[in-house]
């Protein structure tokens, strides 16, 4: 099965493989601790319905060891984001403490339980010196039960982007209504939750379309490499009768010249 196919599998199927040690930090933290982007942000709107009362957007990037960011924002400016370890590697019944940092004297610290064995989720509210921080720096290091996650956030301010362009689309007024002003900056860190009653299936649904996105640019690159070979081998084969043509006439001259 190609690789590819198997991390998209793996998303839909996470379940079924555990770990040999229960509540396991996942191996890459013990032995290395800057993670990787293994896919570009996918950007998906998550409606008031799916989100129980508030809809909201969401970016999320798969990263090595599988390991699934997520950065959720809704319409009210409140932002969280999720760390998703695909596996068994938390303890529900625990509360973490857990530091943030992002450069630039930017650094928080959060005291959470986690939404599943597999994830928890912080909740950033309109911290908007965090944000910025992040987006100048592209890196994001937490550091949980003694050890440090760091994350290379490259291309973050491209994410940013277009998950701002997602929300216009959520605070867009309706024809004829009134636009509403825009809410104001406040560095001041809020612990407002974002609906969501089902996190942990919400990133795992956005892992799966990364990989899906990433798929569909795979197949791509793919149909215009075959277009471009079928090209050439067209090409080729013109040229190849083109030389059996001239071929023929050589040997109809040289005949000729021998009857003379």
């Amino acid at each position: 099965m190609p690789a590819r196919q198997w991390l998209l599998s793996s998303v839909l199927c996470s379940g079924i493989a555990l770990t040999a040690g229960l509540f396991s930090i996942p191996a890459k933290a013990q032995s290395q601790s800057v993670y990787s982007p293994n896919t570009k942000w996918a950007v998906s709107k998550i409606s008031a319905e799916k989100a129980g009362g508030v809809a909201y957007c969401a970016m999320a990037r798969r990263f090595d060891d599988d390991v699934v960011l997520t950065f959720a924002r809704n319409a009210r400016d409140e932002s969280s984001v999720a760390i998703d370890f695909q596996r068994d590697a938390l303890d529900r019944s625990r509360t973490y403490d857990i530091d943030a940092n992002v450069g630039f004297r930017q650094e928080r610290h959060y005291s959470v339980k986690p939404v599943s064995s597999r994830a928890f989720v912080l909740h950033l509210g309109q911290d908007y010196a965090f944000y910025d921080a992040l987006n100048r720096s592209d890196r994001l290091s937490l550091s949980l039960d003694g050890k440090e996650y760091r994350f290379s956030m490259g291309g973050m301010a491209d994410g940013q982007n277009s998950l701002n362009g997602c929300l216009a689309t959520l605070i867009a007024p309706a024809a004829g209504q009134e636009k509403q002003p825009a809410p104001t900056t406040t560095t001041a860190a809020t612990r407002t939750a974002l609906p969501a009653p089902a996190p942990e299936i919400d990133y795992r649904r956005q892992a799966q379309k990364a990989l899906e996105e990433e798929n569909k640019s795979l197949r791509e690159t793919l149909a215009q490499e075959r277009m471009r070979y079928e090209e050439i081998f067209t090409r080729q084969d013109k040229s190849a009768r083109t030389i059996g043509n001239l071929n023929e006439q050589i040997i109809a001259l040289e005949s000729q010249n021998r009857v003379l």
